[in-house]
């Protein structure tokens, strides 16, 4: 999941890394050219204007960068059953496999359905069907710009059109942005009004019976913090930046805080974080699982950001996770 701004100016530079109190830039390798100019002109308006500079850096940042698809996942994909999606973003380009309980595949920011093929197989074994789909502005799906807010409206429009009435979806799976994406979607659910039916057959007042999300941010600042950092810009500029990011979409960062929407959120999560995530530091999902309440932490060692969606351990343990494995150990308990 890189940084927006940084994707949308070089999809081959370094990922921004999330701090507590700031921002830092993984260091492996120089700055792509397109970056310096970038910056310099950045340096050069905010000298005047630090309001003008984040105009053009708000510009920058939500403009996404399609990932072409991986010829390793074309045989998954190839046997889906290919489908659209109607939402307030335009459709979504989606795909189906199977007939059972559905679970809903949620992609990170400039990824792309087919990152989470490696998981197809492993939920069908277990009976379940599978839904997957592209974020506006991803994959197949139509758009150039997304953001945090494009991504929840996308798991609500998912959400509806797969699930029965006051039905439930048996999970849903996340890795990077879809995670905070669906930790926001879901605390819209739960302060959303309902029927007596509704409540009684939801107990948790949510969509989805659990979650399994890998590597999640928690907090739509870092991103902020992280294009200042990069181009080596001031505290009016962040600040500039942040206030035209809520007037954008009417609401406050802090609003959007994944601890604090998490703490309403009473439904089994499983988080998956790579204690060597480079993108999000493993402290953004153990700050989540600390407070979704009945949320549990795996750490693995190694696997990055996104190779770790590849690991057959990784895979097998949410496959079990989805199918409810949690749940009959409660049970038996």
């Amino acid at each position: 999941m890189h940084s927006p701004i940084q994707s949308a100016v070089s999809p081959t530079s370094a990922p921004i890394v999330p701090g507590s109190k700031s921002t830092t830039v993984r260091a492996t390798r120089p700055r792509p050219p397109a970056l310096r100019v970038v910056g310099a002109a950045l340096r050069t308006l905010e000298a005047t204007s630090p309001r003008a500079a984040a105009k053009v850096a708000e510009h920058l940042m939500f403009r996404t960068q399609r990932m072409p698809p991986s010829k390793a996942t074309n045989e998954v994909m190839g046997r889906a059953t290919r489908f659209h999606i109607p939402s307030s973003r335009g459709e979504l380009a989606a795909w189906r496999w199977g007939s059972g309980r559905p679970v809903l595949l949620a992609h990170g920011w400039n990824g792309r359905a087919s990152q989470l093929a490696s998981l197809v197989d492993p939920l069908l074994a277990r009976g379940l069907a599978v839904v997957a789909y592209d974020a506006p502005g991803h994959g197949e799906s139509p758009g150039s710009v997304s953001s945090l807010f494009h991504f929840a409206d996308a798991v609500d429009a998912a959400i509806d059109a797969i699930r029965q009435p006051f039905g439930q979806v048996e999970a849903i799976i996340a890795h990077s942005m879809g995670g905070a994406a669906v930790t926001y979607a879901m605390s819209r659910h739960r302060r959303a009004p309902g029927t007596a039916r509704e409540r009684a057959l939801q107990a948790s007042g949510l969509p989805a019976k659990r979650f399994a999300f890998v590597a999640p941010p928690i907090d739509v600042a870092d991103f902020v913090r992280g294009v200042g950092k990069l181009f080596g810009l001031g505290e009016a500029f962040e600040l500039a930046l942040r206030a035209r990011v809520e007037a954008r979409f009417g609401i406050a960062l802090a609003d959007v805080y994944a601890p604090d929407l998490a703490r309403e959120l009473e439904a089994p999560l499983l988080v998956v974080h790579d204690e060597d995530d480079r993108e999000v530091p493993i402290d953004r999902g153990r700050a989540l699982v600390e407070a979704w309440p009945g949320a549990r932490l795996e750490v693995t060692r190694g696997l990055g950001h996104v190779r770790i969606l590849r690991d057959a351990g990784v895979v097998e343990q949410i496959a079990a996770f989805a199918e409810g494995g949690d749940d009959r150990r409660r049970t038996a308990a």
